[in-house]
C-alpha cells in the first residue's frame, strides 16, 4: 500500500486483453477517512447529516465485498463510485446520495456476473447480456410484470453502459476502472431509454401519483394540527422537558430501594460474623425460624432451597474456617448482600410527571384532535405527549413538502433562519441540490403562503431544546427515542404512515396507501389540477384564514402552474370533469360548456347507459386532444381547434393546432365569451369577490369615467359567472 492515502498502487495482475495503463485510484470528493476502509463517510456540507456507503455487503459468492477473494470487485466498486462522484462518468460531479444509489446497482451487476460463473466483468460473455438486463428489472421471464418503474430501469441500464464506456473510452493517460465489460452494451443514452421502455412501459408502470382522496384529507388534518393544536402540544412538551429533571431529583431523594429476601438474609449472616446474634446456637448452626422472626419475614422464605448455600457458607465462617473455602464462602455472602436490590434503575417518572403537567389534557375540539393526552410516554392505546409531538412534527413537514414542492433532501436541509419578509409577504429560503450545487446546495428564495410560515414557526419551537443541545441549526431537528437528529428517509416514511393511520386517511379503494415524500412533491401539480373539486377538504385552512367562502381558501397560496408540468393528470382531469358536466352531475356555463352539453344531448338521444356516455366523452377528448387547465377563475378547455378561437391570442395569429399560450390568463379576457372557457360553481368565490370589487369602483364617483366603464364591464362578466346564477339554473 502506498503511504499516500490519496492513491492506491494498482495490482499488476491484469485480465487477458486488458489495457495495463490503469490510472492510480483517487479519492472521491468529500471523503472523510482512509480510502481503503470498510465504509466511506462523507462530509455533511449543508446536508443534515453525514452519508455513508458500506463495503461489507455479502455478495453472491457468500463472501463480503471487501473479502480478499473479492478484492478485484471491491476495487471496481470504489473506482466506479469515485468516477461518478468526481465527474469522470457523466462530465459533472454527482451527489453523494446518487453515487451510493448507482454503486448499489453495480453490486447487483457483480452478483449477476458471479452467478454466471465469470470471475470478472471482462470475462463475462455477451451471450448472457440479455439475462443480466432481465435480472436488473427483477423479473425471471419476459412475461412477468416488472416491479420497478421506468426511471429505475433506465438508471440500472445506464450503469451497465458506463461499465463499458469507462474502460473502452478512457483518457490518453489511461482508464479509471480496473474491470468492465469487453463488449458494447448500449451505444447511446437513447438506446438505454428505448430498451427500458420496451421492457417497462412508462404509461402502465410509471410512479403513481398519490390519490387526491388520500392527500387532501391528510393535508387538511396536517393544517388542523398546526393551526389548532400546535400551541397546546408544544406547551405540554416544553413543560414536561422543563419539569423532568426536577421530578427525577425529587423522586431519587425520596426513593428507598427495597432489597430482595436473599439480600436481606445475606446481610444478616454477614453481621452475625461480627456480632454473634441469638439465632446462632453454640454449635455455630443458624436457627432459621428465629432468623425469619428477626427479619420480620415469612419462615418459608428462609427455608427455600436456593438459600441453603448461604447458610452453609455462614456456618463455615462462624466455625472459624480458613483457606480457599472460607474466601469463597465470604465472597458468596457479600455478592448476595450487595447485588440483589429489587430496584431496577430509577423510579418511574412518567406518572409523577404526567400529574405535574396536568394530564389528562384536552384542548380545542376538532375532527382529528389528539385528545385526551393521558401519558407523558408510551401508555398502551392512550395518546401520550411524545406521540402528539411526533404527529405535530409530521403535520408541519407535510405542509412544507406539499405547499413548497421541494425535494425530500432539500426540505430536510432547511435551516431555522429560512423565513425572509418582503414588502409583499413572506418568503422561504431552501437549498437546491440537483440543478445547482449538488453537495452543499444553493439557497433559493421563493414566496410561501401563511400556513407554511406557521408550520416553520411550529418546527422552530418543537426542536429548540434538541437543537441547542446538539448545536444544530436544522429546522427539522427533533428529539426521538434514540436521541435527536433530522429523520432519515426511512423514519420519515414511518412518520407519514403513522400520521395517516392516526388520522384514518391511509386507505384508497379499500387498500392501504403509504404516502412517500416524493409523492408530496408530485402532488403539488396534482393539487393544482384537482383543488377545485376537492376544496371541501380544506375546512381547517378556511377556518384558520377566516374565509367566508371555500372558493377563496382553495386558491390560497397556489403558485402559477407551468404548462410543462401538466401531463397525464391533466388529461384525467379533463375526462372526469367533462364527463360529469355531460352527465349533469355538475352545472357548467361558458361557450365550451354549451358545446359539450350539445354533444351530450346528441348521445343521450340514443338512451345510452352512463358508462357508455363516459366512454364517448373520453373518446371525444382524446380525438380533439382536449386538456382542461384550471385557472383561478375557471377552466381553459384547450384542444386542437382552440387556437382558432382563443380570446387570449391576437386575431392575426389564430390558427388550428396552435399551442396554448404560456402567459398568465386574465378573467376579463377568458370570461368574455371565449369559446374555450368553461366555469362551474366551484369558482363562485372568485366571481363573487370580483363582482363586489367592480361594483365598488363603478359606484365610486371619484373614479375616472374610463375606469368606471371598465368596472361596469367587469361587473357584467362577473355576474354572468357567479354561483347564484348556476344555483338558480339547477
Amino acid at each position: 500500500m502506498n503511504a499516500n492515502v490519496n492513491e492506491v498502487v494498482v495490482s499488476s495482475e491484469f485480465k487477458p486483453g486488458w489495457s495495463s495503463n490503469i490510472l492510480p485510484e483517487t479519492r472521491p470528493l468529500g471523503l472523510v477517512g482512509e480510502l481503503v476502509a470498510d465504509r466511506w463517510v462523507f462530509e455533511c456540507g449543508l446536508r443534515h447529516k453525514p452519508q455513508r456507503i458500506v463495503w461489507t455487503r455479502e455478495m453472491a459468492n457468500g463472501h463480503p465485498l471487501n473479502h480478499p477473494l473479492n478484492a478485484s470487485f471491491w476495487e471496481l466498486s470504489r473506482r466506479f463510485f469515485t468516477a461518478c462522484r468526481n465527474g469522470k462518468a457523466t462530465r459533472k460531479p454527482m451527489a453523494v446520495s446518487t453515487c451510493i444509489s448507482v454503486t448499489y446497482v453495480l453490486f447487483q451487476v457483480i452478483d449477476a456476473v458471479m452467478r454466471s460463473g465469470a470471475v470478472s466483468l471482462w470475462t463475462f460473455k455477451a451471450q448472457g447480456f440479455d439475462d443480466l438486463l432481465l435480472a436488473l428489472t427483477n423479473r425471471k421471464t419476459d412475461e412477468e410484470d416488472c416491479d420497478y418503474v421506468l426511471a429505475a430501469v433506465r438508471i440500472r441500464f445506464e450503469v451497465v453502459r458506463l461499465l463499458y464506456l469507462l474502460v473502452a473510452k478512457g483518457s490518453d493517460n489511461g482508464v479509471v476502472l480496473n474491470d468492465g465489460f469487453s463488449f458494447v452494451t448500449f451505444s447511446s443514452q437513447e438506446d438505454v431509454i428505448a430498451f427500458a421502455k420496451r421492457i417497462n412501459s412508462a404509461d402502465e408502470n410509471e410512479t403513481l401519483d398519490a390519490p387526491p382522496e388520500v392527500v387532501f384529507p391528510l393535508l387538511n388534518a396536517a393544517i388542523e394540527y398546526v393551526t389548532s393544536y400546535a400551541d397546546d402540544i408544544t406547551t405540554l412538551h416544553h413543560t414536561a422537558e422543563r419539569l423532568r429533571p426536577q421530578i427525577e431529583r425529587q423522586l431519587r431523594d425520596e426513593y428507598r430501594p427495597r432489597y430482595t429476601r436473599r439480600s436481606q438474609i445475606a446481610s444478616a449472616l454477614l453481621e452475625a460474623l461480627v456480632v454473634r446474634p441469638s439465632w446462632v446456637d453454640e454449635s455455630n448452626a443458624v436457627r432459621k425460624t428465629e432468623l425469619a422472626q428477626h427479619l420480620d419475614m415469612d419462615r418459608t422464605s428462609v427455608y427455600k432451597k436456593r438459600h441453603q448455600s448461604m447458610f452453609e457458607a455462614a456456618e463455615l465462617l462462624l466455625a472459624g474456617g480458613e483457606g480457599q473455602l472460607a474466601d469463597e464462602a465470604r465472597f458468596l455472602l457479600m455478592s448476595a448482600a450487595t447485588k440483589s436490590p429489587m430496584a431496577k434503575g430509577d423510579p418511574a417518572v412518567g406518572p409523577h410527571l404526567a400529574k405535574a403537567i396536568g394530564l389528562p389534557f384536552s384542548g380545542k375540539a376538532g375532527p382529528h384532535a389528539p385528545w385526551p393526552i393521558v401519558n407523558v410516554g408510551k401508555g398502551g392505546r392512550s395518546m401520550d405527549v411524545g406521540t402528539a409531538v411526533s404527529l405535530l412534527w409530521t403535520a408541519s413537514y407535510l405542509i412544507l413538502a406539499s405547499f413548497m414542492a421541494d425535494r425530500e433532501s432539500e426540505t430536510l436541509a432547511i435551516e431555522t433562519d429560512c423565513l425572509v419578509y418582503g414588502v409583499d409577504g413572506c418568503y422561504i429560503k431552501t437549498p437546491n441540490f440537483k440543478t445547482r450545487n449538488v453537495d452543499g446546495g444553493s439557497l433559493i428564495t421563493q414566496p410561501c403562503p401563511k400556513v407554511v410560515e406557521l408550520a416553520v414557526r411550529v418546527l422552530i419551537r418543537l426542536g429548540e431544546v434538541a437543537r441547542s443541545e446538539a448545536n444544530s441549526n436544522k429546522l427539522l431537528y427533533v428529539t426521538h427515542h434514540h436521541g435527536s437528529s433530522v429523520p432519515d428517509g426511512g423514519d420519515l416514511r414511518y412518520r407519514l404512515s403513522m400520521f395517516a393511520e392516526v388520522c384514518q386517511v391511509d386507505t384508497y379503494q379499500g387498500k392501504k396507501w403509504p404516502i412517500a415524500p416524493h409523492q408530496l412533491r408530485r402532488f403539488f401539480v396534482t393539487s393544482w389540477l384537482h383543488y377545485h373539486e376537492f376544496g371541501r377538504f380544506f375546512k381547517a385552512l378556511s377556518t384558520m384564514l377566516d374565509h367566508a367562502s371555500i372558493g377563496s381558501t382553495i386558491r390560497y397560496g397556489v403558485r402559477v402552474a407551468q404548462a410543462t408540468a401538466l401531463s397525464k393528470g391533466q388529461r384525467n382531469l379533463a375526462n372526469r370533469i367533462m364527463t360529469r358536466v355531460a352527465l349533469g352531475d355538475i352545472m357548467a356555463k361558458g361557450p365550451a360548456a354549451r358545446d359539450l352539453l350539445r354533444f351530450a344531448e346528441r348521445i343521450r338521444v340514443k338512451a345510452l347507459p352512463e358508462d357508455q356516455i363516459s366512454e364517448f366523452v373520453v373518446e371525444r377528448n382524446h380525438r380533439n386532444d382536449v386538456e382542461l387547465t384550471p385557472m383561478p377563475h375557471g377552466y381553459c378547455a384547450w384542444s386542437v381547434a382552440a387556437g382558432q378561437y382563443a380570446a387570449c391570442v391576437e386575431k392575426t395569429v389564430r390558427r388550428v393546432g396552435l399551442a396554448r399560450p404560456q402567459g398568465r390568463k386574465r378573467s376579463c379576457v377568458c370570461g368574455r365569451e371565449c369559446r374555450n372557457f368553461i366555469v362551474t360553481n366551484a369558482f363562485s368565490g372568485f366571481w363573487e369577490n370580483s363582482a363586489d370589487r367592480h361594483r365598488r369602483i363603478a359606484n365610486n364617483s371619484a373614479a375616472s369615467p374610463r375606469l368606471r366603464e371598465a368596472a361596469k364591464e367587469g361587473l357584467r362578466i362577473a355576474q354572468n359567472h357567479i354561483a347564484k346564477a348556476l344555483e338558480e339554473a339547477e
